[in-house]
């Protein structure tokens, strides 16, 4: 299904990088937020109750 890197275009490298870069953004934004509620405590969060993480979770396996 993957070929080599040797085998891979200069197009395709770059959207594999800037996938890699979203991914890893993505985890940041996710850490500070978590950071963040467990600092503020469930009393000071804002919700979003219609949200569903395992859905979520899902996209980025």
């Amino acid at each position: 299904m993957y070929k080599l890197r040797g085998d891979l275009s200069k197009a395709q490298q770059k959207a594999i990088k800037v996938d890699q870069q979203q991914l890893q953004a993505a985890k940041k934004i996710f850490s500070v937020q978590d950071t963040l509620n467990t600092e503020l405590g469930d009393d000071q969060v804002l919700k979003d109750e219609g949200f569903k993480i395992q859905a979520f979770n899902n996209d980025f396996t």
